[in-house]
């Protein structure tokens, strides 16, 4: 029985504060659905979304949908909208939704203009210069003719007759039917294991094939002769009465490419305006962690641009499905990349999302807060790895972070700088130093002078005897004896009162 869809309402979008309490929920809850790597999903991972019925991407989409509306109290007097999100959430709620065969024209559009740029590509690598729209379309017969071999089994797996006549068989109507429309993987199978290919060379294969039937000009099919086969229509390639013939046509043939390439580019295009409020879906599951909504939607559609380029229907996922893990891939990577001012890795990033998950059901089971040695032994850590990384996952705070309701003050003025003296000390050694200086006036120059050399009382450091004895040209002994009488002078109570209170 299918599941009965959702109840519409109109609403106003969400968007929840950036508060720590949900930053700390969405980091935990997203924590387990992120792949490590950015590579292309799989066919298991695409299949685990396509299934999971927890997802119901399809009502995301038809939710957000009824979402892009404006209240009124966001339009000003001219009419204008003056909020740029939900102006631009206005602006993609026109782009109506797709449906799976809406999606499977527009990616064949696309196919075919990759196809295209396949083939001059090709032809620059080769040549070292652009091909002519004549030699583009002549090396769609070439690559037939190279892959004859694995079109001779798909003929034997339909159970048709070898047909070596180049017209009669491209235009048979079960290869148009097997191969034009739908390729049948039980086909592609048996082929792979005939010829020792892989499976995914022989679909390619197929695939380039049924691109270049179904791509070939008009204008070419009937230029060629009625005797050409599959095994002489390389050869044919170079005829000078058949390229002469084709010649004759060049205007057409670049004109038909052209809009093959137009098509493909508006096709690409259309493809994505119209799945930008899947970005919107996926984003605002996102909001609180550290990153503006704006800052959101932007790398989500880089991730969508990216699907479109990636997306292959042949095999069989509907595109939400697949875009949605590039999407999601791209923001959780943006996330991990620039929401914090100290950029963690981000493999670093999914232990972090890994250590909350854990105690938060650790604090579940235990009713209290685990330890770090708790949390070690479930994740299989040290319990100093894993006061390294809770040490890691504290959010860094500014020191120009606004204090106060009137903000005219700053967190930093309000921590202590250790580097700094304090200025009630600061004070009692400058009236120090003004007393030592009064008291050693007191002294013979050569004495004031010994003392201050031997306790470094002018730059800090201290001399020895025999360095102040060569500064005088006299006797370790001599100084010493200096310094002893100078300091029983310094002694005497006229002298040592003014320096007593600052011995306490």
């Amino acid at each position: 029985m299918a599941p009965e869809k959702k109840k519409k309402k109109k609403k106003d979008i969400d968007i929840k504060d950036e508060s720590d309490d949900i930053a700390t929920v969405e980091v935990e809850e997203e924590a387990e659905e992120e792949p490590s790597d950015e590579d292309i999903p799989t066919e298991e991972s695409l299949l685990e979304d396509e299934l999971n019925p927890d997802d119901e991407i399809e009502d995301d989409l038809e939710a957000e949908e009824e979402d892009l509306t404006i209240p009124l109290d966001q339009i000003d007097d001219h009419g204008v909208v003056d909020d740029p999100v939900r102006m631009y959430l206005h602006e993609i709620g026109r782009v109506p939704l797709l449906s799976a065969d809406d999606e499977k024209v527009l990616a064949k559009k696309m196919e075919a203009g990759k196809r295209i740029r396949e083939i001059r590509e090709g032809y620059i690598d080769t040549y070292g210069i652009a091909p002519t729209p004549i030699q583009l379309v002549l090396n769609m017969l070439i690559d037939l003719g190279k892959a004859r071999e694995t079109f001779y089994l798909f003929q034997e797996e339909l159970g048709l007759e070898k047909t070596a006549n180049f017209k009669k068989a491209i235009t048979e109507p079960a290869i148009q039917q097997n191969l034009i429309n739908e390729i049948d993987q039980t086909i592609t199978q048996n082929i792979a294991n005939k010829t020792g290919k892989s499976l995914a060379e022989v679909q390619q294969e197929l695939i380039n094939i049924s691109l270049n039937i179904r791509l070939m000009p008009e204008e070419l099919l009937i230029a060629i002769p009625e005797d050409a086969t599959l095994e002489n229509i390389e050869w044919l390639t170079h005829d000078k009465t058949f390229i002469d013939s084709v010649e004759l046509k060049d205007a057409k043939l670049k004109t038909y490419l052209k809009n093959l390439e137009l098509e493909a580019e508006r096709a690409e295009k259309h493809l994505t305006e119209a799945n930008l409020r899947l970005v919107v879906s996926v984003a605002k599951k996102h909001i609180g962690r550290g990153m503006p909504l704006l800052d959101l939607l932007q790398e989500g559609n880089i991730g969508l641009i990216r699907a479109v380029e990636k997306f292959d229907y042949h095999r069989g996922f509907k595109f939400s499905t697949y875009a949605t893990w590039w999407i999601r891939q791209a923001i959780t990577r943006a996330i991990a990349d620039q929401a914090r001012t100290i950029r963690i890795p981000v493999h670093m990033v999914e232990t972090i999302h890994k250590l909350l998950s854990v105690s938060r059901q650790l604090s579940q089971e235990y009713g209290r807060e685990p330890t770090p040695k708790e949390i070690g032994a479930e994740m299989e850590l040290p319990p100093d790895k894993v006061r390294e990384i809770i040490k890691v996952s504290q959010l860094p705070v500014s020191l120009e972070a606004p204090i106060g309701e009137e903000e005219d003050s700053h967190l930093g003025d309000f921590i202590e700088d250790q580097n700094i003296v304090p200025p009630p000390d600061a004070a009692s050694r400058q009236l120090l130093k003004e007393q030592i200086g009064e008291v050693l006036s007191s002294l013979t120059h050569r004495e004031r002078r010994v003392l201050q050399l031997r306790f470094g009382l002018e730059d800090g450091r201290s001399r020895t005897l025999e360095e102040v004895g060569k500064e005088f040209n006299v006797t370790r002994e001599r100084i010493r004896q200096i310094e002893a009488k100078a300091l029983r002078k310094l002694r005497h109570p006229s002298r040592s009162r003014k320096l007593k209170d600052y011995l306490e």
